[in-house]
């Protein structure tokens, strides 16, 4: 039979607020094992079950949303879903379609032809020549994609590889913002958004909402900067070692990105590309990504300054809350950083390779002349495993807590003190000798300029 566009009778389907297709009477959501049928005088689509039991045995029924149109049950229903009927099943079948069967069937006969056609010798080997190009740009064409996947795979692997254990355990437990803070009560908004618009869906409860990524980890670093504890790293380069004092108690998210950074090998091999004699020295991975492959937030403290030589700093392009891998030491003192880039370490040990850096002749773009490698990161202490696993212990309780409260609402929380370690800060076992010898001031106000290697 043939098929007009005039045939065809467009359908009035409704979404809820979870952008889901749903019947608009029962709220009922539309699914693989639901019935679906169609009203054909209003075009509407119900649930069939909401149909049967509304209809009854009567011979002419008002439609659930638009009254002023009458349909007969018997004659204006259409069915479009039923998981039951596999004749319908059937015909809804795409592959099942005659139009599409007839063009295999086309397809097969004209394959057929060609096989049948007789080729003089020239022309048979014009035809192998294109059949190996043809198989040369094919294969091509999948070497590529494979190269495209195998990339992605090792890019979600890495991005999957420096988050910690921890926070993918806490993410698949799916808490709630209370879960990961205590003091922290955020819904969806479901219900007080059902009360002010005729479109949403009526919601009677107030649900909290899941913690998002990002809480999780502001959450996990409350606990990193409570525990009081320093990270320490080396930096063995081609000119001598430096050793470094992070301080995570102070800026736990730009101290674990550096650390994981330096633990995952991200700065081996990477350059100090970027000297000024008296002002700082810049380096930095060349695919310029954080820990957790987005940048992040700032971390201002007065007890962070540039207000001495050896200071370890994030640079970044002028952004506000733009940090990723890029970090600069300084020859002296820089006060008008502060509050610009976020300080989170200091050099404890190693003065005397940093004055050998400062002292690399460079060209007009401050590049040095000869290259000056850092050839291995390595992690002496790092507080983040230890502050995890409070965090993780804080976070299940609450969650038991939490089911023993929906059933006993005047069963006690415990107090989010009382997971909160007091490790006091163990001392640093680098060399912590100062160097009062600072160099000129310079005078550029932010550091945000990336050459290419």
């Amino acid at each position: 039979k043939v098929v007009h566009a005039s045939d065809i009778i467009r359908l009035n389907m409704r979404k809820n607020v979870d952008d889901q297709w749903h019947c608009p009477v029962s709220c009922q959501v539309f699914g693989i094992n639901s019935k679906i049928v169609a009203i054909l005088p209003s075009r509407n689509v119900y649930a069939y079950q909401v149909v049967k039991q509304l209809c009854g045995s009567s011979s002419s029924v008002a439609d659930f949303l638009e009254p002023s149109i009458s349909f007969n049950p018997r004659t204006d229903i259409v069915k479009l879903y039923d998981p039951e009927d596999i004749d319908l099943c059937t015909r809804r079948d795409l592959s099942n379609f005659y139009f599409l069967e007839e063009q295999r069937r086309l397809f097969a006969s004209n394959n057929q032809e060609r096989t049948q056609i007789k080729h003089s010798a020239s022309s048979l080997r014009i035809l192998e020549e294109a059949r190996k190009v043809s198989e040369q740009k094919k294969q091509m064409h999948i070497e590529k994609t494979n190269a495209k996947t195998k990339k992605q795979d090792e890019s979600q692997h890495f991005q999957n590889s420096l988050h910690t254990a921890t926070f993918f355990r806490i993410k698949a437990l799916k808490p709630t913002t209370m879960d990961v803070r205590e003091s922290s009560q955020q819904t969806g908004g479901k219900t007080s958004g059902s009360l002010t618009s005729t479109s949403l869906a009526v919601s009677t409860s107030s649900q909290l909402r899941l913690a998002t990524d990002n809480e999780i980890q502001e959450a996990r670093w409350r606990f990193l900067r409570a525990l009081k504890q320093r990270g320490f790293v080396r930096l063995e380069t081609t000119l001598g070692p430096l050793n470094f004092e992070i301080r995570a108690d102070v800026a736990p998210a730009a101290a674990e990105n550096f650390l994981a950074l330096c633990a995952h090998g991200r700065y081996d091999a990477a350059l100090f590309y970027r000297i000024i004699p008296g002002f700082m020295a810049q380096a930095g991975d060349d695919d310029n990504r954080s820990a957790w492959n987005q940048p992040f937030r700032d971390e201002f403290d007065a007890r962070l300054s540039h207000n001495s030589r050896g200071i370890l700093a994030y640079a970044h392009p002028g952004k506000k809350d733009y940090n990723t891998s890029q970090f600069y030491i300084t020859f002296g003192p820089c006060l008008h950083l502060d509050n610009r880039h976020t300080v989170f370490g200091k050099l404890v040990g190693g003065h005397d390779t940093l004055d050998l850096i400062e002292a690399q002749a460079t060209d007009d773009d401050d590049k040095p002349y000869d290259d000056i490698k850092i050839i291995q990161a390595t992690v002496f202490q790092d507080p983040t495993p230890q502050a995890d696993i409070a965090f993780e212990k804080y976070v299940q309780t609450n969650m038991k807590n939490q089911r023993i409260t929906t059933t006993q609402p005047s069963a006690p929380r415990p107090s989010e003190r009382r997971f909160l370690p007091s490790t006091k800060a163990s001392s640093s076992t680098f060399n912590s000798s100062s160097d009062n010898n600072t160099k000129q001031r310079h005078t550029t106000s932010t550091i945000g300029k990336y050459l290419k290697q």
